[in-house]
């Protein structure tokens, strides 16, 4: 009788357990969705969720399982509702549970994707579809199959309106916001203020200042994405607050213009000081005169500059009295993210931007317009070699070992660049060469351009050419070794940057280039350089890369910039002065250099052994000192004074 009830007890439970999994037919059910709306910060209506009524733009059916929509579309997150409800309860389509920290999930544009359909409240916390690109989209929806299509139709619009407003105010978005008021000229609202870098704008249609983001539904005017650049003419959004901003880049006094019509809005600022002279400058390996050149204005008070010239290697512009030679001189413009490929239109030049453009070799026209703050990179072509005055074997004696993906900073930051004699346009270098000490590649110093093996000359899966002796080899610039590697598919390259040298024999060689032939050979015998005198025959190293360093010791307790120190020898720099108490740290060509063997160093004087690429924090203790860095024995010695 026990094992009866017991058995009737298990019944019972098992039978609520299974009850209790059975899921709701409205979770998985698609047959009773009669109508699908589209709601999001992408969407012209913004998050009109919650609110009462709720702000949805609905989808066309098509047939029981189909819906679709054009739509303009930003860069911001959407979902589809299949129950238009003022709070986030309900049925919603969204995308799968990818398991990822970040749920939600960049749309692929002309691909049919998955969806779920959601019952309850996970539309407020579930993974929402992400916009990468605004655009006017077609969005097709089968609720039977659960996938959706998006498909970019046209260019983003922007949206402007034809309602008349009493009053505008740009909006300056702190935790409150903060209005203030423009005038009205015509179809347009205008404004001249001062405002500082990483400030946050928008602009608001009320008759009235709001003190509260919720003061104002739907006359907002806002930008397609948050963070987009208030640089030059730029389209608006008019309607819900869709919580994106414009961010000011550079400080400075602007005149923004808003056309709420047209939906577009112009900032105007004149920043960049033009009774300073225009500079582009070669920033790797480091800043030296002869590697600034003065740009021209094509007109009078225009704050348009050209410069004209053969170019290979990393650039940026400095408005500067004087050519700059470190960057704490001048206002400095650059990209919006390091070793940017210029794009061949106008593009942003970033005031204060501590990057700069990788620039592949070439004859180049180059335009920037301080005003707008835009820079276009006109490739003229690839121009002759016959003007080549200094050609340098690079990579010979490699202090440390080899370091891959380097590219044009791999000759100077270990001493290993040697001029080669010139003839015409035939050049000579001889050299007793080692096993470990025998690959090498060539560079153009004047214009930072670096000479490629040909890549068809490699064995399988080599970056080397094994040259054999008194025979011709290809040459290549870095484009050509770039479009050969790219139409190959061949294996080669570090960051797309062909890696590629060439070996010789070993023992006493002699390096010939022929820029008439566009080809390179070697052969045995000649007359070495005196390594005695640096490797080079006494005619002069190429500078080294720019050796700094920071800290609150040198920077009145802050780390603060770096500073440089003085190149004296090659790859030996130096500095003299007074620290505080603090910490120090080191930096060549922007790698860390340090000891291997901690990451903090008490400091009261004595040499250290460093190498690139540790971080070592150096505390020292206050007083004068004399810092010698010598990068060719990789030795660093504070001196006390």
């Amino acid at each position: 009788m026990k094992l009866i009830k017991h058995l009737v007890f298990i019944a019972i439970i098992f039978a609520v357990l299974f009850t209790g999994c059975e899921k709701d037919p409205q979770e998985t059910d698609t047959t009773a969705i009669t109508s699908v709306s589209i709601v999001g910060g992408a969407t012209p209506l913004g998050w009109g969720i919650p609110g009462n009524p709720p702000l949805f733009t609905p989808m066309t059916k098509i047939d029981n399982n189909t819906f679709e929509i054009t739509i303009m579309l930003s860069s911001s997150l959407l979902m589809f509702s299949c129950d238009v409800k003022p709070s986030w309860e309900g049925r919603w389509f969204l995308p799968p549970d990818s398991g990822e920290l970040d749920l939600n999930v960049d749309i692929i544009e002309g691909q049919q994707m998955e969806m779920v359909l959601n019952y309850g409240d996970g539309g407020e916390a579930g993974p929402r579809w992400r916009i990468p690109k605004p655009a006017e989209y077609k969005v097709i929806l089968d609720i039977e199959a659960k996938t959706v299509v998006f498909t970019e139709v046209g260019e983003y619009k922007s949206g402007g309106t034809d309602i008349v407003f009493n009053k505008m105010w740009l909006i300056d978005c702190k935790e409150l916001p903060l209005p203030v008021e423009m005038n009205k000229i015509g179809d347009n609202w205008t404004i001249t203020i001062p405002l500082m870098n990483n400030d946050h704008v928008k602009f608001n249609g009320e008759d009235e200042p709001i003190s509260l983001w919720t003061d104002s539904v739907d006359r907002w005017f806002c930008p397609l994405a948050d963070g987009i650049p208030a640089i030059d003419t730029l389209p608006v959004l008019f309607g819900i607050d869709n919580t994106f901003a414009f961010k000011i880049v550079t400080s400075g006094t602007y005149t923004i213009t808003l056309n709420p019509k047209e939906g577009t809005v112009l900032f105007y600022s004149d920043n960049l000081n033009l009774s300073k002279t225009l500079w582009f400058v070669n920033t790797k390996p480091i800043i030296s005169t002869a590697d600034s050149w003065q740009m021209t204005e094509t007109a009078l008070d225009s704050g348009i500059y050209e410069w004209t010239g053969v170019i290979s290697g990393h650039y940026k512009f400095c408005a500067f009295d004087t050519s700059p030679l470190k960057y704490t001189d001048g206002i400095w413009l650059g990209p919006e993210v390091d070793n940017k490929a210029p794009v061949g239109s106008a593009e942003i030049a970033t005031m204060g931007s501590a990057f700069a453009w990788r620039i592949p070799y070439g004859l180049y026209t180059i335009t920037l317009n301080t005003i707008t703050q835009r820079v276009t990179f006109t490739k003229d072509g690839e121009p002759s070699f016959d003007d080549i005055d200094d050609l340098w074997v690079i990579g010979v004696e490699l202090m440390p070992p080899w370091e891959a993906g380097t590219d044009i900073e791999w000759d100077a930051p270990n001493n290993t660049a040697r001029l080669m004699t010139k003839n015409g346009n035939v050049f000579t270098w001889s050299y007793n060469f080692n096993e470990s000490r025998r690959h090498f590649r060539i560079m153009w110093r004047e214009n930072g351009m670096i000479f490629y093996p040909h890549p068809s000359a490699l064995a399988p899966s080599s970056t080397n050419v094994l040259m054999n002796p008194d025979t011709d080899y290809e040459i290549l610039t870095y484009d050509q070794a770039k479009k050969f590697l790219e139409d190959a598919s061949r294996p080669g390259s570090v960051g797309s940057i062909p890696m590629f040298s060439w070996r010789a024999g070993t023992g006493i060689q002699t390096i010939t280039v022929d820029f008439d032939e566009m080809k390179i050979s070697y052969s045995a015998g000649g007359t070495p350089v005196d390594p005695s005198t640096g490797g080079d025959g006494g005619q002069g190293m190429p500078p080294g890369p720019a050796t700094t360093f920071r800290g609150p010791a040198i920077n009145n307790g802050v780390w603060g910039a770096y500073i440089p120190l003085t190149q004296g020898s090659p790859n030996i720099y130096t500095w003299q002065g007074n620290l505080q108490n603090g910490q120090l740290q080191f930096q060549q060509g922007g790698i860390n250099i340090g000891t291997a063997s901690a990451t903090t160093v008490p400091v009261t004087g004595g040499t250290y052994s460093v190498a690139r690429n540790n971080n070592t924090t150096f505390t020292m203790i206050a007083g004068a000192y004399a810092i010698s860095l010598n990068m060719i024995t990789n030795q660093l010695t504070f001196t006390p004074q």
